[in-house]
């Protein structure tokens, strides 16, 4: 027999002669040590708190989202030989064409040409002649820029040293615009949802003025090969700048979340 045999036999052995000695009125109750449970991070106070916090900031990001009031603006700049026209906008999203709608069109002119591309529709308006070919100064074209996520800035460089145009602001119909004047050319650039209307022409300032109050965008109607272009050139990857950093945020506080439950559970068991 080993010794470590021999040695907890006399052991139980000692045992039952004490339990044997006790007096009848005693009572013995064994009563051995149960194991620590590690403490539950997951299901604690801290946790419970945690999850909220990414809960609440999950929340604050999507509406921040939502709520960020879309804004364009136009700056003009002169240089030594040029001047430049800048548009910036903050739009999240990318923004599907509507139907422009033009309510005024001046006596005796009419529409002569348009051009429509991915993010510019240009249509062009002269004076009415006897001759439908002959060349006529009197003229209006109206550009129509579209900003969204994917293309929320356009510049506009035009060179010259011999005749920089005159800057003035003026708020029509309701949007802060900047208007150009150079020699019998009036420029209007006019912020309107998420375009930017560019309206440029012979006519006389006010003339030009009633034109850009007039302009319109209907619904979400869009010609059907527009629609299905706007359709297929969609990347599901454009995603929301504030949404970006909103699900970065919500990923490290579950990170840290996870390794604080980690590192608990380790602690815990250790005892």
């Amino acid at each position: 027999m080993s010794i470590e045999k021999l040695i907890a036999q006399n052991a139980a052995s000692a045992r039952d002669l004490w339990l044997d000695s006790l007096p009848e009125s005693v009572e013995f109750t064994e009563n051995r040590a149960k194991p620590e449970k590690a403490p539950s991070f997951l299901f604690g106070r801290v946790g419970k708190v945690l999850a909220a916090i990414c809960l609440c900031s999950a929340l604050s990001f999507v509406s921040l989202a939502e709520d960020a009031p879309n804004k364009i603006s136009i700056s003009f700049n002169i240089y030594d030989d040029c001047y430049k026209i800048s548009i910036e906008s903050n739009f999240e999203k990318r923004l599907p064409w509507k139907q422009v709608l033009f309510d005024y069109l001046p006596d005796g002119y009419r529409q002569a040409d348009q051009h429509i591309f991915e993010y510019e529709k240009t249509f062009s308006f002269t004076e009415i002649t006897d001759q439908p070919n002959s060349y006529t100064d009197k003229y209006y074209d109206i550009t129509v820029l579209k900003l969204d996520i994917e293309r929320p800035s356009h510049g506009m460089t035009h060179y010259t040293t011999w005749l920089l145009p005159e800057e003035s602001r003026m708020d029509i119909d309701g949007n802060n615009s900047l208007i150009l004047s150079r020699g019998i050319t009036t420029t209007i650039y006019m912020p309107k949802e998420n375009y930017v209307v560019m309206i440029d022409g012979t006519l006389p300032k006010d003339e030009m003025i009633k034109i850009a109050e007039n302009i319109s965008f209907t619904g979400d109607g869009q010609p059907p090969e527009e629609a299905e272009e706007n359709r297929a050139a969609w990347n599901p990857l454009v995603i929301s700048p504030i949404i970006r950093i909103s699900l970065i945020y919500i990923a490290a506080c579950l990170a840290v979340y996870l390794a604080l439950a980690v590192y608990e559970r380790g602690k815990g068991s250790k005892k």
